[in-house]
Parts: C-alpha cells; structure tokens; sequence
C-alpha cells in the first residue's frame, strides 16, 4: 500500500506542476496546444484543405482557417 500511495502522489505531484506551469504561463500553454493540434490535424481533410501544413503561428491561423460552428464541419 505504501508503495501505490507514494506512485499516485509522485503522478499527482507531476500533474500539478504542469497545471501550475499553465497557470504562470498562459500564453505560451495555449500557444503551445495550438502548435499540437495544428500538427495533429494538418493530415486530415479539414487541416489540408485549410493549408495547416503552412500555419506557424496564431495569426496565420487567424487568417487561414474561418470561424465556424460545429454544424458547419459536416
């Protein structure tokens, strides 16, 4: 038990440190996620037909990709 107890706080504590990070740094932690979501979808119809493959910034995503709804994807 003292070792399952030890594992989750250790897991916790390393959970809480990235929240804090998030917290201090919220621009770069949102930047951040933007470049991991671009990079996951620039394979996908919607990431090529927007050209994600050439986004390097949350601007050139401000131009190349409109806002829409959820029901405009389909």
């Amino acid at each position: 038990m003292y070792l399952l107890n030890k594992s989750f706080h250790w897991l916790l504590k390393q959970r809480l440190n990235k929240l804090q990070a998030a917290i201090n740094n919220p621009i770069e932690t949102q930047y951040a996620l933007l470049k991991e979501l671009i990079q996951k979808g620039k394979y996908i119809l919607y990431g090529k037909q927007f050209g994600y493959h050439t986004i390097d910034s949350p601007q050139a995503f401000q131009r190349q990709v409109p806002i829409c709804t959820y029901e405009q994807l389909y």
